[in-house]
């Protein structure tokens, strides 16, 4: 028994940690600006989570052959088919239900850190560059064609 609870944890703990570390990579893109980055986080969190409150409901109709968990278990360790759907599905159910657990509580954690963000004054997004950082000279190419003085040629008939 310990072995398919075993399977069952590496099992979705495997999509689970997947899902987070995208979240972590996109968290890490925003850290320009802190309180969007736990705000996206923590809405992404709570997608995750009901992403897994949704397969953990639907994985007692799912047959016991097709789940990962039982591909995962080594053929002595699988238990008879007679009780498989209902042992299986039942583990599943808990184990989404305690990773469903984690991303609701790391969804509140990142939302909680937005706010605290916000209420000591960090803004979501840095201030807008100050002057000297656009007097960079253009290039004449950059340039729209009202702004040269180019002679033009009405090739009209």
């Amino acid at each position: 028994m310990d072995a398919i609870h075993r399977a069952a944890f590496v099992s979705v703990g495997m999509a689970s940690g997947y899902a987070f570390l995208a979240i972590f990579c996109i968290v890490f893109g925003f850290m320009f600006a802190p309180p969007l980055a736990a705000f996206i986080g923590g809405v992404l969190c709570l997608v995750v989570a009901l992403a897994l409150f949704v397969c953990g409901a639907l994985v007692r109709t799912k047959p016991y052959e097709k789940t990962h968990l039982w591909l995962m278990l080594e053929k002595d360790k699988r238990p008879p088919s007679a009780v498989a759907q209902q042992l299986i599905s039942g583990i599943l159910v808990e184990t989404y239900g305690w990773f469903t657990k984690k991303a609701v509580l790391f969804g509140g954690i990142f939302l909680a850190a937005s706010i605290a963000f916000r209420v000591l004054g960090f803004n979501s997004f840095p201030q807008t560059p100050g002057s000297g950082v656009y007097d960079l000279p253009i290039p004449s190419i950059l340039i729209m064609p009202d702004d040269q003085d180019i002679p033009r040629q009405m090739n009209h008939p």
